[in-house]
């Protein structure tokens, strides 16, 4: 046996486990849209409160969905007839089944955010840019509400396309108002 071949038997475990090392960790890859391509892009942005969720399988039965109730408080872009409507996204449980996907938003019942909402064809919205497009809004100590960063810079997701955090860029609360001025600003509102 020669001695290259020898040698290549040698390394060869070490070669494979250093590749496997390598190999990213698994994650939604979602491509950057700032503030204002998500502003031009939803039908509808509102000010609304998480409400009542109901998990469904998929018509294929392998994907689960989660419909989520919203009480709209505030209509900054597009109007709707109702004073509810119903954001759709991947992911739930079902019995003992569970499923996720990285960079889906979360929303936690009777949490208040600001929505860029994409019609779905069914009646059902549907956040987006996947996370991009939930803002929670939050008491800061003073008692104002603050926007916080986009949901997308939670685990699990790897921006494309862009530099800024989602949003509002700088990854930094902003105080409701400023927030809600800037995306009427940016649809030329005011």
């Amino acid at each position: 046996m020669c001695a290259a071949s020898q040698l290549w038997k040698q390394i060869r475990p070490a070669l494979a486990l250093t590749l496997l090392l390598a190999l990213p960790a698994a994650a939604t890859i979602v491509r950057y849209l700032p503030l204002e391509e998500q502003a031009h892009t939803a039908a509808v942005v509102v000010v609304a409160v998480a409400g009542e969720q109901n998990c469904a399988w998929g018509s294929n039965s392998a994907l689960i969905y989660t419909d989520t109730r919203f009480r709209v408080e505030q209509w900054v872009k597009g109007r709707g007839a109702a004073e509810t409507l119903v954001a759709r996204q991947l992911g739930g449980v079902i019995g003992d089944m569970g499923q996720s996907v990285a960079g889906t938003p979360v929303f936690r019942t009777g949490g208040r955010y600001v929505l860029f909402l994409a019609e779905r064809g069914d009646g059902r919205y549907r956040v987006v840019g996947f996370s991009q497009g939930a803002y929670p809004v939050v008491r800061s100590v003073g008692g104002k509400q603050k926007v916080m960063p986009s949901l997308a810079s939670a685990g699990g997701v790897e921006l494309v396309g862009g530099v800024g955090k989602g949003g509002n860029g700088d990854g930094k609360k902003l105080p409701l108002g400023e927030f809600l001025s800037r995306i009427r600003s940016i649809l030329g509102q005011e």
